[in-house]
């Protein structure tokens, strides 16, 4: 059984192999009319589902480049589930080993920062701690914090500006006006259930990843400043309660 599994999922994605054993018609003849018309049907949604994921990539490459590449990657890569919105995880690692993208090397980390905009807007439900709920542990406990990151919140690192790629392509932008010789490390946020991207001040990955991996608020902003002497520490406490970065505080 599993290995017939294995040869359908391969023939609806590679229009060169055979019609799959057991597919046939009311008289018992293989049907490969019907087959392709099923093929088809899969291809044209695991297409649009790459589309709703990567619009800043296909407005990027141009709608015609961008169905090729996908066409090439849903040969490749299959999906491993029926939901929708996580198919096209290995597409950024695709891109990057992507030949006649070589001379675009921003896209595959673009691609990635897309797919975890999607990932955000899907994700669970939490609340949101804020100022207050900080208020109750008391201000001579401030510095033994400890924050969970919220489940909608991501940070992508890059040595290319992709937050303003990202907006040049989606917002109304022109990629003419990017610097590409830019670094931005980037912030997914999902405020009431709207996902919104933003740039992070140099510091700030390091400060809220040593935040999301159990450091007391002391313990992170010493491990931040070792590395940026200027960290700015109100700034990102402030950002990080108005963009909703954590769902737990405790001692």
């Amino acid at each position: 059984m599993e290995s017939l599994n294995s040869q359908f999922t391969s023939a609806i994605s590679q229009s060169d192999l055979a019609v799959p054993i057991g597919v046939v018609d009311y008289q018992g003849d293989v049907s490969k009319k019907r087959f392709d018309v099923y093929r088809n049907n899969v291809i044209v949604s695991l297409l649009e589902a790459l589309r709703q994921t990567y619009p800043a990539i296909e407005m990027l490459v141009g709608k015609d480049f961008f169905q090729a590449l996908a066409l090439t990657f849903i040969e490749k890569y299959k999906p491993t589930s029926p939901i929708m919105y996580l198919y096209g995880k290995e597409f950024s690692q695709y891109i990057h080993g992507f030949e006649p993208l070589d001379k675009y090397p921003y896209m595959a980390d673009v691609a990635l920062l897309e797919y975890n905009r999607v990932q955000s807007y899907h994700a669970e439900d939490a609340p949101v701690i804020a100022g207050e709920n900080i208020a109750e542990f008391g201000t001579e406990n401030f510095g033994d914090l400890r924050f969970e990151k919220h489940s909608a919140v991501y940070i992508e690192r890059s040595v290319w500006p992709i937050v303003s790629i990202l907006v040049a392509n989606l917002g109304g932008g022109d990629m003419r006006d990017v610097n590409l010789e830019g670094m931005e490390d980037a912030l997914i946020v999902r405020p009431e259930c709207q996902v919104d991207v933003h740039s992070l001040q140099a510091g700030q990955v390091v400060f809220y990843q040593a935040l999301f991996s159990g450091l007391t608020l002391n313990e992170a902003y010493y491990k931040t400043v070792n590395v940026v002497m200027d960290f700015d520490l109100e700034y990102s406490i402030t950002m990080a309660l108005t963009h909703g970065l954590f769902q737990k505080v405790y001692l």
